[in-house]
């Protein structure tokens, strides 16, 4: 299954165009916003801009799939950028991006161009990768997808994505009467009821 990115490249505003046209901050700089569809969160996405000056963007995923924005720990320098997203499961994506720095109101305002950018596709991960640990029950395969890792003999049960032998009532309630005791795979065997 193949879910498309997109990211696209939103600029911040310094300059708040309400009555009275104040000025809430000044800009930082450009935030870029990874896109998926259908939206999914991305996890570990990583951008970089090359240009006048470098700057390694801050990622964080979001319900639609991950922000980045200027890290501020370079000032925002006017004009082109080569943008470079790396996230896992997609596509590495070289760009072309145009920052310029504009002013209205007293305000800095930084736009981004082109505003958008395609990932292309997820590559979900193989069974080997998506299941590395595990004999049993299922993983996720990275797309928002899941992957069956195993199944277990019967009378084991899968637990923490390996295989085990539950105890026996006897075994599990030794030494009760009532109650419920562990059976050694993370379930519990009813030892009776409690007068």
């Amino acid at each position: 299954m193949a879910w498309a990115a997109i990211l696209s490249l939103v600029a911040l505003s310094g300059c708040d165009l309400t009555p009275g046209c104040q000025c809430p901050q000044v800009s930082t700089g450009a935030e870029f916003e990874l896109l998926t569809s259908p939206a999914m969160m991305v996890n570990g996405a990583q951008a970089t801009l090359t240009g006048p000056v470098t700057d390694t963007l801050l990622c964080n995923a979001d319900p639609w799939g991950a922000s980045c924005q200027w890290s501020g720990t370079t000032p925002v320098t006017a004009g082109t950028y080569t943008l470079q997203v790396v996230a896992p499961g997609y596509q590495t994506v070289t760009a072309q991006v145009t920052l310029t720095i504009s002013s209205a109101c007293g305000c800095t305002d930084v736009n981004v161009a082109p505003s958008s950018v395609s990932l292309g596709s997820c590559t979900p991960m193989s069974m080997s990768v998506a299941c590395q640990g595990k004999t049993c029950g299922e993983s996720t395969d990275g797309c928002g997808g899941m992957v069956n890792c195993g199944a277990c003999a019967a009378g084991d049960v899968c637990n923490a994505g390996s295989c085990c032998t539950p105890m026996s009532v006897s075994m599990a309630c030794q030494g009760k009467t009532c109650g419920g005791g562990p059976d050694g795979c993370g379930g519990i065997v009813n030892c009776g009821a409690c007068p």
